[in-house]
């Protein structure tokens, strides 16, 4: 990566698609790495990139990382070559090289896997690179109702009360989990219009009816997964219900069991 402390360089191996706006109003360079591009893919010509711009990588199983340009090494690897071979620039593939001490479950270093990148954006006006992070957040805020953490669903309509923890019970909970840039009421209302639908969950839970709210453009489902179990007594049984997104954080917690 060349980087005079301010710029980086970029190398994407993709094609270069007309613009797009995929948070807010913010306008993004948009760059399809997806093998369904392979026929007309060829590697685009080095982009200079201030160090606050900020990248959106979409991932093939949906989900979407934003990274400040500055950070991009750590997803994406380091500048190809070495020494003098190095060529300055960053190179943007399909594969998702994530580098740390502490790589998720299932991540190799190489990026082979589910980690694929598939598509990439770039918001590059400097500081409204930065306010389309917060762009991201005050709009997933404003589709969630500024909820977030553990609620009991009412059994009679659909209505949502905070609550602190799970109860304990021996007998299993349902939990909803909605999908990315969503809520419970956008993901599974409809559950609740469907009388017979919502007869079944009844006989079948009880008062045992709970959704959890979380942040799904700004926080990971790692991070997701680990806020939920914080509200679960010890032993806990649950019966997980997901949506999209939703479902990598039911699949983190069904693995760590």
């Amino acid at each position: 990566m060349s980087k005079d402390h301010d710029r980086i360089t970029l190398r994407v191996d993709g094609t270069r698609k007309q613009d797009d706006i995929s948070l807010a109003e913010w306008p993004a360079e948009f760059y399809a790495l997806d093998g369904a591009s392979r026929g007309e893919m060829k590697r685009e010509e080095p982009l200079p990139l201030a160090a606050d711009a900020v990248l959106e990588l979409e991932l093939a199983n949906g989900t979407r990382i934003l990274v400040a340009a500055a950070d991009a090494e750590s997803y994406l690897g380091s500048v190809a070559g070495r020494g003098e071979a190095a060529s300055g620039a960053l190179e943007v593939g399909p594969p998702l090289r994530l580098s740390g001490p502490r790589l998720p479950a299932g991540a190799a270093r190489d990026g082979l896997g589910a980690w694929i990148v598939k598509g990439l954006r770039i918001y590059r006006q400097g500081p409204a690179g930065v306010t389309a992070l917060i762009a991201a957040g005050t709009f997933q805020d404003r589709q969630l109702d500024d909820h977030l953490g553990l609620y009991r669903c009412a059994s009679d309509v659909f209505a949502l009360s905070k609550v602190e923890a799970l109860p304990e019970s021996g007998e299993a909970a349902l939990i909803l989990l909605h999908g990315t840039a969503s809520s419970t009421e956008g993901s599974f209302k409809d559950l609740w219009r469907n009388p017979r639908y919502r007869e079944q969950l009844v006989a079948t839970y009880g008062s045992r009816l709970y959704a959890f709210e979380h942040r799904s453009l700004t926080e990971s489902p790692i991070a997701n997964a680990l806020a939920l179990v914080k509200t679960l007594p010890q032993g806990a049984r649950l019966h997980l219900l997901s949506h999209s997104r939703g479902g990598m954080v039911g699949e983190l917690l069904a693995r760590a069991n």
